[in-house]
């Protein structure tokens, strides 16, 4: 969203502490992706360009995959 080139990097932890907090509760890439976008839409009103999101649910998913913790959820 372009704040980070002006507030710095903990601008965005609302938003990766929720996204985080409901990655386990996704179980496919997809679902992933939608949730992200459904996320960053609640806080910003408007997500942006969608191509922008096209592997974040593969990205993810490798997270999900390598935090034993999110898998607990």
């Amino acid at each position: 969203m372009g704040l980070i080139e002006f507030c710095g990097p903990e601008e965005y932890d609302a938003e990766v502490s929720e996204i985080l907090s409901k990655l386990g509760e996704c179980g496919t890439e997809e679902e992933i992706r939608a949730m992200v976008i459904q996320v960053i839409t609640k806080w910003f009103d408007d997500p942006g360009n969608i191509n922008f999101y096209s592997n974040v649910g593969q990205d993810l998913m490798k997270v999900k995959n390598s935090h034993t913790w999110l898998n607990s959820r």
